[in-house]
């Protein structure tokens, strides 16, 4: 499994196939799964294949959803949407921010695609009344992104995120902190 650093220097195809077949097969552990954290360091292309795989085959995945969604954030958007899409309205707070938390990193990554932060942000802002766990999963998601995703035009966007949450009656202190972080993040769009 050492290999994994020289996976994108390959330029031969056929070679990069077979290599990658045999990384996958030893950086899997006894129940096929390869760690989100190896994944962060493949290519665009085979960190989807991987995550289709984790998402849809992985039987050992199947019953632990709250380890089996994070492999979304490597898909792009709409296919992301649509894997998560059951678990969007599910009953636990919880449940609904680690969900949101996922599908809401997918724009972070996909810089290459900036009309997804708009999709995003207005996402957030349809959920302005969600109870303090999944705002603060949604904020944590938001403020993780790179500052090249954000544009002086999302400060109006990132305004009303903030208010909702400065508004809420069940503002917790670790969702206070994360606004904070998201708006120290996009302070330079607007000075």
């Amino acid at each position: 499994h050492w290999g994994l650093a020289l996976l994108p220097h390959l330029k031969d195809e056929a070679q990069r196939a077979r290599a990658y077949e045999l990384w996958a097969t030893s950086a899997q552990d006894q129940d096929g799964v390869i760690g989100l954290a190896r994944l962060d360091r493949l290519p665009r292309d085979l960190q989807e294949h991987q995550a289709r795989r984790h998402l849809h085959r992985v039987v050992a995945l199947t019953p632990r959803t709250l380890q089996r969604i994070p492999y979304a954030q490597y898909l792009p958007w709409e296919e992301a949407k649509s894997a998560l899409q059951t678990l969007l309205g599910h009953p636990e707070g919880s449940m609904r921010g680690a969900v949101l938390g996922v599908l809401l990193r997918v724009p972070g990554r996909r810089l290459d695609q900036p009309a997804l932060v708009d999709q995003a942000l207005e996402l957030v802002q349809f959920r302005k009344n969600e109870q303090d766990p999944v705002r603060l999963a949604m904020v944590s998601a938001l403020a993780s992104w790179p500052k090249e995703a954000w544009r002086k035009t999302h400060t109006v966007a990132i305004e009303r995120i903030i208010r909702a949450g400065l508004d809420a009656s069940d503002l917790s202190h670790a969702t206070a902190l994360q606004l904070e972080r998201l708006l120290i993040r996009t302070f330079r769009l607007d000075p």
